[in-house]
Order: C-alpha cells, then sequence, then structure tokens
C-alpha cells in the first residue's frame, strides 16, 4: 500500500521537530534512513555502512557497492567490495548528522567505523547486553520496529497492520514497512521526476539500464496515491468540470473513495 508510505512520513515529519533529544537521538537512524533513502535509491547495507566522518559541509560520503547485480556473500570486504561515492544533501538534513556526531561522540565504539552509534541505541532502548561490533541490519531493522509501536501506535494512535495488498486502508491504519521499500521509492519518485534511464541506472548502481524496467509499471499507482494524499492534506484543489470537490463530501468505497453515493 502506497498511502502507508504516505502515512509514515506525515507522522515523521510531524513528529520529528518537537521530539525531545533522547528521542531524537534514539531514533535519528530512523529518521535519516526515511529522509535519505527515499531520495538516493541506496541498498540497506550502503545505508548502514555509511562512514562516521561522512559530513563535508552539504557533501555526505556514502559506500556504494560493487558487486551490482549480485548477491553478497557470507564474507566481504568494505575496501574491496565498496566505493565512497560524495551527494550533496540538504542543509536541514547536514545539520541534523552533525547534531548526532557530536551527541554520540563520547558513547561511540564501532570496529568499522560507520555513521550509528550502537551503545546509544542500546542504552536508550534499555536493552542489556554489551554492545559489541558495528552497527547492523539488525539493529536499524529493531529500531524501525520500536518506531512503530512507540511513536507511530501508542503517540500517535495508528493501528499497524501486516502487508496486505488486498486490504483497504482505514483512516487510522497503517502497514509496516520494510528497509527495503525507501530503495523502491526512490526509483519510483526518479522516473516520475523525468529521471532519464542513465540516471536511474547510476544511482541505483544497477548493472545494466534494463534492471529498471519494473519501476515502471509501478509508477501509475503511486502519482494516483499521491495525488489524493496530497489533495486530503489540503496541498491542493482538485476541480471536476467547475465544481470544487470538498474532502467532507468523499465517500469510502471498495478501492478508495468517491464523489458520489
Amino acid at each position: 500500500h502506497y498511502l502507508s508510505y504516505f502515512r509514515f512520513h506525515n507522522i515523521l515529519t510531524q513528529y520529528w521537530p518537537n521530539a525531545p533529544d533522547d528521542k531524537k537521538l534514539l531514533y535519528f537512524p530512523v529518521y535519516f534512513w526515511w529522509n535519505l533513502t527515499t531520495i538516493l535509491p541506496l541498498r540497506p547495507t550502503e545505508f548502514i555502512l555509511i562512514p562516521r566522518d561522512c559530513l563535508d559541509g552539504r557533501f555526505l560520503t556514502v559506500r556504494r557497492t560493487k558487486l551490482k547485480g549480485t548477491r553478497m556473500g557470507s564474507e566481504y570486504s568494505i575496501e574491496k567490495d565498496y566505493e565512497k561515492k560524495r551527494y550533496k544533501i540538504t542543509e536541514e538534513l547536514a545539520k541534523e548528522v552533525k547534531w548526532y556526531i557530536e551527541n554520540t561522540e563520547q558513547n561511540y565504539d564501532s570496529d568499522i567505523n560507520v555513521l550509528y552509534c550502537k551503545n546509544t541505541q542500546f542504552t536508550l532502548l534499555d536493552v542489556h547486553q554489551k554492545a559489541i561490533g558495528h552497527y547492523s541490519y539488525a539493529n536499524l531493522r529493531e529500531l524501525l520496529r520500536s518506531f512503530y509501536i512507540d511513536i507511530v501506535n501508542k503517540t500517535y494512535d495508528f493501528e499497524i497492520l501486516n502487508r496486505d495488498s488486498t486490504t483497504t486502508l482505514m483512516d487510522k491504519q497503517i502497514e509496516a514497512i520494510t528497509l527495503g521499500d525507501t530503495r523502491h521509492i526512490a526509483m519510483i519518485s526518479l522516473i516520475a521526476s523525468g529521471g532519464n534511464p542513465v540516471i536511474c541506472k547510476e544511482l541505483a548502481g544497477h548493472e545494466s539500464i534494463n534492471m529498471s524496467d519494473h519501476y515502471y509499471s509501478n509508477i501509475r499507482n503511486f502519482v494516483e496515491v499521491l495525488s489524493f494524499e496530497r489533495y486530503r492534506m489540503g496541498f491542493a484543489e482538485v476541480e471536476r468540470g467547475l465544481q470544487n470537490i470538498e474532502i467532507s463530501n468523499l465517500i469510502r468505497v471498495q478501492n478508495g473513495y468517491c464523489t458520489s453515493p
């Protein structure tokens, strides 16, 4: 359900500016994952391996895998199998990254020098085990699960559902998002914004242009949901002939909303 993506975005955007510092320190990896990887189509492993010294003004250094189109084996080398690339990010996002680095410095410990502080997460989640090694995919997945329970459910009163494309979401329902979903969102957004196949291939790290083909089939549904969600949130006024459609007049039907009884 693309609607769950937009609902998650609205919750995170509304929550973050007024969140207390301890919650920001805890949930920064989720905040950064969402705001970065819905624009730049990183693989979850690439996001996890962003180096600690990643920031240079508004330029972010990211490790991109060289193993395009192949499954990663049980052993790999960060130096041999990844290459560092720089991308310009927003000033707001750069400030958040800088703030997180400064406020986790005393508690930071990592064997491969990645951005995220495992000790901080374990402390704030009250995990009773020693934080050994580097921040991992499992750590981020657990943090996302905690965000759903703590913020999406308890703070914003959303019912969290398992993924089921046949179910129509009610107003206070949301499906759980996985870490790999944002890569698909970024690719669809890039294509919908007019990105040519070569740019899509390079940003996604695909081996060939043809590997991006299946994203094109998802654009229509994505844009339809986006259009309605922007209208529902008051970003746009939709006209039908000479009559404006008011949100209060919309009636829920099996696959969405309708203006006629």
